[in-house]
């Protein structure tokens, strides 16, 4: 049933910001049906602060966190006046508020059939299930996405609802912020293999740093999207930086095609350069939007983040000199000679996989622009009226625009990969099955691993290993990183 109400969500959003929808929110039965659906929000979370139900145990605040967002819906709701009970909606917009609060009501039943409050029935096997802390907060986290979309259309209604959307928006932050903590929540089991991570270590060759790469490639290529800020505002630093040493590793390519005079590779290449330094001149620009909100600068402690910093590393010792290269203020930005990572064409092909895995990493972040936009809108709006009692949070097109700007960054770099590849084509026939190996993989299964994509990879043996993180943010959250000028 959750699925089907997020269906109607979907759509709802869809609308959001539609002259029709602003139109229909002012119509009398807007606020009764966000009424309802807000009553049904309510409902769920008084039940996640009880548990369903099952005995209290440790739960880290996630059951207090429950109560206080459930406080401020009945608020909402008391405010938005009584839920509506007219038997059929007047118009697509209540149509889609009574779709969603049923397929919801309907879930939260199924739910609480588990745990049966009537003398002398069992509970499911279920229920314990039902009832974990982990279960709690990934309900938190989805249920936040239905808080926020109610507010906003509250933005739209007439005065007295309108002020209903303030307490609505404070509740979809808590619930959404909840999720910050540090045990990881109940997955499915994806059906494609995602790589365990590889920590960097010093020393390793280019066989290893690839192999790195490769598989933290594919661990960004299946992340669930970060559900705090300070992770987003990391990924975006991250991306950035990632962004700039990936394009002075295309500009190191095509220098060295051209000191092996592969006029027409090197040509192609130098197409591709210029996507690259574009794709990390966008990606300034989100990580500069992010540096522009207020708070929330504490370091992250998601997957993402450590992975994200696992291809700064490792990219970063594939194109500088420093074998044990970290970014940092002090750090080396001299790039290695040239021929020792391509010393042929056939070895530049190689290389070049990993500015394509690079690429499409970010690309994956980027993704998930719909999120990040509307966690940064959400949190600007809360920052604002907690300085200002007097401020109203108006519809904001801030979502909308963060989420622009990481559809640009994608857009750019889906040129630099097409451009990149169309240049690895064009290297000189001596490298003949090892490209037609790299694209074919790239096309039908990227990111590829580069064990599959290399015949002549050897397995690496690897020494005990040593965690490596990189601290992007300083104090002010700035980065620290300084990419040199090429």
């Amino acid at each position: 049933m959750t699925s089907l109400a997020y269906q109607h969500l979907t759509e709802l959003r869809r609308n959001l910001h539609t002259p029709t929808t602003a139109t229909l929110a002012q119509h009398a039965h807007a606020p009764a049906e966000l009424s309802r659906l807000t009553s049904v929000l309510a409902r769920y979370h008084d039940r996640i602060a009880t548990g369903f139900g099952i005995p209290y145990t440790s739960d880290n605040g996630v059951r207090g966190a429950a109560r206080r967002t459930a406080t401020l819906l009945h608020q909402a709701v008391d405010t938005l006046g009584t839920p509506s009970d007219i038997d059929a909606p007047t118009s697509d917009l209540t149509e889609g508020l009574r779709a969603v609060s049923i397929a919801l009501g309907c879930g939260l039943d199924l739910l609480a059939s588990h745990v049966p409050s009537t003398q002398g029935r069992s509970h499911s096997a279920s229920a314990e299930v039902i009832g974990a802390t982990d279960t709690a907060r990934s309900l938190l986290h989805h249920l936040s996405e239905y808080t926020a979309t109610a507010a906003h259309l509250t933005q739209l209604t007439t005065a007295p609802a309108q002020q209903a959307a303030v307490p609505l928006l404070r509740a979809a932050v808590l619930a959404r912020v909840i999720g910050q903590a540090n045990d990881a929540p109940i997955t499915a089991v994806p059906f494609h293999h995602t790589p365990e991570r590889i920590p960097p270590r010093p020393g390793e060759g280019i066989d290893e740093l690839l192999e790195g790469i490769s598989a933290t490639a594919q661990r960004l290529e299946n992340f669930e999207s970060p559900v705090s800020v300070p992770t987003w505002r990391y990924l975006a630093t991250a991306a950035a930086i990632t962004c700039d040493i990936n394009h002075k590793l295309a500009l190191s390519l095509t220098r060295r095609l051209k000191e092996l005079q592969e006029h027409e590779p090197a040509s192609a290449f130098e197409q591709a350069t210029s996507a690259a330094r574009r794709t990390s001149t966008k990606w300034r620009i989100v990580a500069k939007h992010w540096n522009k909100l207020p708070g929330h600068y504490g370091h992250p402690t998601e997957a993402p983040a450590t992975d994200a910093s696992d291809l700064i590393i490792r990219l970063g010792r594939l194109v500088y000199a420093d074998p044990d290269w970290r970014p940092s203020p002090r750090a080396t930005y001299r790039v290695k000679p040239l021929e020792e990572f391509a010393p042929t064409p056939a070895k530049a092909a190689r290389t070049a996989t990993a500015a394509l895995l690079a690429l499409n990493s970010c690309n994956a972040i980027a993704s998930h622009h719909r999120s990040a936009g509307n966690d940064a809108a959400i949190i600007a709006a809360i920052q604002k009226s907690q300085q200002d009692p007097k401020y109203y949070p108006h519809q904001t097109i801030r979502a909308a625009h963060f989420a622009e700007r990481y559809k640009i960054a994608q857009s750019a770099g889906d040129k630099a990969i097409n451009l990149l590849k169309l240049a690895v084509r064009t290297l000189s026939l001596d490298a003949g099955e090892l490209k037609m190996r790299i694209i074919s993989q790239v096309d039908k299964d990227f990111p590829a691993s580069i064990q599959d994509a290399l015949a002549t990879h050897q397995e690496s043996q690897h020494a005990p290993r040593r965690e490596a993180r990189v601290t992007i943010n300083d104090s002010n959250n700035h980065s620290s990183y300084r990419p040199s000028c090429p």
